[in-house]
């Protein structure tokens, strides 16, 4: 079996992929639980903490650190910030993540025992001790700085690391020699003690899970005829919430589970297999997150209520207006950079082009860094402003990421126009026909707008379909697809004004009004011709 030291791609771009949406999704979780959690009381600083140790465990697994294996030597690598700009040993930041694992499987752990600590006050059974409780809330954050220290006691020494590979995997030398922050792992006791810890802690962990839950519902049942039905929807609701935010930590679980199996175990394709299993892990939080909103009545009430709807009021009340005429000027910016200023031409099938526009002709405006072909030198050389770009990972990450927005966005498109006409049904007896007819037209205009924006995302697929089929008279190709591309601002500028009925009667009155201006001109000429 061969180690590939190449970073692989597609997990590099998952990394700030996933880390971004899960970034954004966790923030906005924490807002709830902050401004939109009155009905669940003080339970929610509970849930809060475990948010917040989810949302910086995430910023550190998916920006900060990016680990990626060398097995079938237990060996690994960070290409995050910390490890590629501040030279912070990988072995440091892994032991970091099993501090902040410990961390988040004991405050999942504290939510399910203060729900339960709840109920049983209610009921009066099964309450703990405050002393108790009191003296374990306080031994809780030595168990992950614990989990960090003894991680950190597993692995190799830094200085020790080549050595190892000199003597055990000559082989890989040279490749190792190229990694300036690595780690090697072998078996010894801190690292079995790391495993066996894990694994009790686990066990014990689930035992706590599943004891507080079946008691929690135990004793909800007992309680039903003494408490308010309004209390008991809402105790059902966050114990039920709890036991799904439970389940969704299976994901966290088995992910650690089957990268312990690989580890041990000579797989064939177990690198492979392990950028597999850390990219399922960098998930956990972003379920954790929809889970407790899709749970949680108030958070699922807000979305389905209030986000969603206002949003898609907002579109079809009157400040659309303010927004079509920010869409426009950008549209208008953008010709007028396209069309004056830039105006680009390609020289395919080179994956290169130059710009003979006012900005690089007259204030010399670099059209990008400089990269020469020698079979087109002489060419090359008369020609003052012009870039060329090579199917790097950068390159190709930004056709990855225009192809997950233009799908985002179609989404969003389609599922709010749907929505939008779905609900204009509902409340055609509720509103005025007046303004039912406005905004009814206001739908038909952004549909129109949004059947326009496909002229802007078919040359832009078209545009990619050449650069990476090497296509004959590609150069021909691409000028067709940009002189295209240059109408489309026009064409949104058309659509607008005669998909919106005041524009329109603005227009056809206008000219109405000058043919009757024309007309009478015409009478009054020929009447004092023949007096």
């Amino acid at each position: 079996m061969t180690i590939d030291f190449e970073a692989p791609l597609w997990l590099f771009i998952y990394y700030h992929f996933i880390g971004t949406v899960s970034l954004f999704l966790n923030i906005f979780t924490i807002t709830l639980l902050v401004f939109k959690s009155e009905s669940i009381d003080s339970f929610r600083y509970s849930l809060l903490v475990f948010q917040i140790t989810c949302t910086i465990t995430d910023i550190h697994f998916t920006f900060l650190m990016q680990p990626l294996s060398l097995l079938p030597i237990m060996s690994g690598y960070c290409v995050g910030i910390l490890a590629r700009c501040f030279d912070i040993w990988s072995h440091y930041l892994i032991s970091l993540v099993v501090g902040m694992i410990v961390a988040q499987l004991e405050s999942l752990g504290n939510c399910f025992v203060r729900k339960h600590q709840t109920i049983a006050k209610i009921t009066r059974k099964h309450v703990i001790p405050k002393s108790i409780n009191d003296g374990v809330t306080m031994l809780l954050p030595f168990f992950p700085i614990f989990g960090y220290l003894a991680f950190c006691n597993a692995g190799m020494k830094r200085e020790d690391q080549m050595g190892y590979v000199r003597q055990h995997h000559s082989e890989y030398l040279s490749q190792y020699s190229n990694l300036s922050n690595f780690v090697i792992y072998e078996p010894n006791f801190w690292l079995y003690f790391v495993i066996w810890f894990g694994f009790f802690g686990g066990i014990f962990t689930g035992f706590v899970f599943t004891f507080t839950t079946v008691d929690m519902f135990k004793m909800l049942g007992k309680s039903r005829r003494k408490i308010s039905v309004t209390n008991f929807k809402r105790h059902r609701s966050t114990v039920k919430s709890l036991l799904a935010q439970f389940a969704a930590s299976s994901l966290l679980l088995v992910p650690l589970f089957c990268f312990t199996l690989v580890v041990m175990g000579e797989f064939e394709h177990s690198q492979m297999m392990i950028n597999i299993i850390l990219a399922v892990f960098s998930l956990r939080s972003s379920v954790n997150a929809l889970v407790l909103i899709v749970t949680t009545p108030s958070f699922r009430k807000f979305i389905l209520r209030h986000a969603l709807l206002t949003f898609q009021v907002e579109i079809i009340a009157l400040k659309m207006k303010k927004q079509l005429k920010h869409f426009q000027i950008s549209c208008t910016i953008t010709d007028v950079h396209l069309s004056f200023l830039m105006q680009p031409l390609p020289l395919f099938p080179v994956l290169a082009g130059f710009s003979v526009g006012i900005l690089p002709t007259y204030f010399d405006v670099w059209t990008h860094y400089l990269i020469t072909h020698p079979e087109y030198l002489l060419e090359f050389s008369t020609i003052p402003n012009f870039a060329i770009y090579s199917l790097n990972s950068w390159f190709l990450f930004v056709i990855f990421m225009a192809f997950c927005g233009g799908f985002v966005c179609a989404l969003v498109f389609t599922s709010t126009t749907y929505d939008m006409f779905r609900m204009l049904g509902k409340v055609r007896r509720k509103i005025s026909i007046y303004n039912f007819r406005k905004h009814r037209s206001t739908v038909k205009s952004l549909l129109a707008q949004f059947a326009a924006s496909s002229l802007l995302l078919v040359l832009l697929f078209t545009f990619v379909i050449v650069i990476m089929l090497d296509l004959e008279h590609s150069q021909i190709i691409i000028q067709i697809p940009l002189a295209v591309f240059s109408l489309r601002s026009s064409v949104y500028a058309i659509v607008l004004i005669f998909t919106t009925p005041p524009f329109r009667n603005f227009i056809l009155r206008k000219r109405q009004n000058q043919h009757f201006i024309t007309a009478a001109r015409t009478v009054s000429v020929a009447r004092s011709s023949f007096l």
